[in-house]
């Protein structure tokens, strides 16, 4: 507690509603005394209030057409003494796309939180993610053109994406598409050079990031998909998001194997079956046997019979 605080509460004078001071009476005692076993409140109502100040700041920033949230990271790839990871989203900044003229962003390397009301580009943030890393709108559920992301009026929107590097590259990869409302096109930059929508799809894969991975990247639009994947989708998309290529290799392994068991396992089903028809038949067929048997044995001692009987004329 801060001494100035200190003294402000240990102060004996009281002053009544016309300004005049005099000896605090016993209640007002009882009162302060009550208030030093309790915790203080001014000073954190006061860093409410600077907080309060702060986020109202912010909010007016992110309802005008051009700004930047948040610090940008140092040149070490850290934020506020964090490290981010590799692939890791550094920078976003987007011209004339959707409700966006001009807007920067810097998230952080943790958990990154967009909040406003509707209306006001949360889901327009999502969308350049999408876009700028060179995949479809359909893995947005929404628009089926890229043309329509273009700001109402304008001709040509511009996405940047910059990527935290990994431990082997010098400087971060920045990924900058220009979409074209007229023909629906994407033209794509790669550091600064002019390249290929095919170039930015290595560069993803590289970095593992899956925006057709609903475990890794989920819009609004897509939560009813996600909602029916089964168990066997669930794992595999997050083997896919979360687990190294070896296990992703391994378990692709041992869904072969397993697929070619159940094959034999099918074949073995129905050889046994087959196994079982025989030996109904068999039985079925044995009574017929019996008689045939039975008939021959006749047959022969009538033969012995006629032959006995014509020895016996000679």
């Amino acid at each position: 507690m801060p001494p100035t605080t200190s003294r402000r509460r240990s102060r004996s004078v009281y002053e009544d509603e016309n300004g005049t001071q005099s000896p605090a009476p016993e209640s007002a005692k009882r009162q302060r005394q009550g208030c030093r076993r309790q915790d203080i409140k001014p000073d954190f109502d006061e860093e409410d209030s600077d907080r309060d100040e702060s986020n109202e700041s912010h909010a007016q920033t992110a309802g005008s057409s051009s700004f930047r949230v948040n610090g940008a990271p140092n040149h070490n790839g850290q934020h506020d003494g964090e490290e981010y990871h590799p692939g890791a989203i550094v920078r976003v900044m987007v011209e004339d796309f959707v409700t966006y003229e001009h807007a920067e962003f810097f998230p952080g390397p943790n958990l990154n939180m967009v909040i406003g009301p509707n209306g006001t580009g949360k889901s327009s943030l999502v969308c350049a993610i999408c876009l700028g890393l060179g995949f479809h709108p359909r893995n947005l559920g929404r628009a089926g053109h890229v043309g329509e992301f273009v700001k109402h009026g304008k001709d040509y929107a511009v996405i940047e994406v910059e990527l935290q590097a990994n431990p082997n590259q010098r400087s971060n990869p920045v990924v900058r598409v220009q979409i074209s409302r007229e023909d629906n096109g994407r033209k794509w930059w790669l550091n600064g050079k002019e390249s290929t929508q095919k170039a930015v799809h290595g560069l993803t894969k590289e970095m593992r990031i899956q925006i057709d991975n609903l475990c890794q990247f989920l819009p609004q639009d897509k939560v009813a998909e996600f909602a029916s994947l089964t168990p066997i989708d669930l794992l595999h998309e997050t083997l896919r998001a979360a687990a190294p290529e070896k296990m992703i290799e391994e378990q692709s392994q041992l869904k072969a194997l397993h697929q070619e068991h159940k094959k034999l396992k099918a074949n073995a089903d129905a050889a046994s079956e087959t196994l079982k028809q025989l030996e109904s038949r068999q039985q079925a067929q044995q009574a017929d046997v019996d008689r045939l048997k039975e008939r021959e044995a006749i047959t022969e001692r009538i033969e012995e019979w006629k032959k006995n009987a014509h020895l016996r004329y000679i």
